[in-house]
């Protein structure tokens, strides 16, 4: 009797723990997607900006492209890592306010 009691209180506890992670993952699920649409906000307002108040040449629209398409920017995306996506498209606005003509290196400097 008493062991039954000990595998009963085991099951509720594996049971209340994968609960919990599951709403420990739904919460990173919400995170990654609220800075998701600040960094699609964000791209969106450094285009508008540099449509208004720079002319948009080719050498910058490609480097803009470039820094988007860039392969490591879609394994970023791919992967939802939440903070390394986020110091990414930190890196790209950065490189870009300092010089819009400059291609992002796979370091994001």
């Amino acid at each position: 009797m008493r062991a039954l009691r000990h595998i009963r209180f085991a099951v509720n506890d594996a049971y209340e723990g994968i609960r919990r992670l599951r709403q420990q993952l739904r919460d990173a699920e919400d995170t990654i997607r609220r800075q998701v649409r600040e960094i699609d906000m964000l791209i969106t307002s450094l285009r508008q900006l540099k449509q208004g108040h720079e002319p948009v040449s080719e050498t910058n629209s490609d480097a803009e492209d470039e820094a988007i398409n860039h392969p490591n920017y879609a394994d970023l995306v791919a992967s939802k890592h939440a903070g390394v996506y986020a110091s990414y498209s930190l890196a790209c606005l950065h490189s870009k306010s300092e010089d819009a003509g400059m291609t992002l290196t796979a370091s994001g400097r």
